[in-house]
């Protein structure tokens, strides 16, 4: 196996603005089925959607 020497990172001395805006609520799941749309934004947790889609396929 080849060493590799480990370089230090140099970061920029300025103030990166993340690009993702807090509270901007974006939809990351859209879902159609038999006339019905189940929509899932980015504030929505994996607990939250899994029961929400384990409801939605176990309902007659």
């Amino acid at each position: 196996m080849t060493e590799h020497p480990i370089v230090p990172l140099e970061l920029p001395k300025d103030r990166i603005r993340p690009k993702k805006r807090p509270g901007k609520n974006r939809l990351v799941l859209n879902l159609k089925s038999n006339g019905v749309e189940l929509s899932f934004y980015s504030d929505a947790t994996n607990e939250l959607m899994l029961e929400v889609v384990d409801r939605f396929l176990s309902h007659d």
